[in-house]
């Protein structure tokens, strides 16, 4: 028997609509007759979350958001020997680009079904996990100011 997966979907992720986006995810699960489950963080709690997620029996650790999403399951997956899966949820979606996942939730699910891994090269910066890039000077300065316009006047 194939072992629980466990999805942390990020409601806050990209412009998607989480309640739609959860029943597709859920569909696919079910129909597979594999054991899963869900469960919807944000910001802060959703690394506590992962934390306990990634302390359990499971044996697929799914990350359904963004790159930042993706990037927190992806340490706690490798910190505890999880197998990562991917579901992208976010506005860019590197990471899953890169790795040729697709963009449509339903399908990204298909795959973590099929059970076909990669390995991914990822870069341990001063204890920090590194999936797609980093960088110095003004990148960090105008992400953050993106995120305030965010806040204030939405994506």
């Amino acid at each position: 028997m194939q072992g629980t997966i466990e999805v942390i979907l990020n409601a806050k992720s990209g412009s998607q609509k989480s309640d739609e986006t959860r029943a597709a995810i859920e569909k696919v699960f079910q129909e597979s007759g594999r054991a899963f489950h869900i469960t919807t963080a944000t910001g802060d709690h959703l690394g506590k979350v992962t934390k306990e997620k990634a302390a359990s029996d499971c044996e697929v650790l799914v990350a359904a958001g963004g790159d930042g999403t993706i990037c927190c399951v992806a340490e706690a997956a490798l910190k505890t020997g999880k197998t990562l899966g991917v579901i992208p949820l976010g506005t860019f979606n590197y990471f899953a680009k890169n790795l040729g996942i697709p963009l449509e939730p339903e399908e990204a699910a298909k795959v973590i079904l099929e059970g076909e891994t990669v390995r991914a090269p990822v870069l341990d910066l001063n204890g920090r996990l590194i999936l797609n890039n980093t960088s110095i000077g003004i990148h960090p300065a105008v992400l953050l100011k993106r995120r305030q316009m965010y806040r204030r006047w939405g994506r």
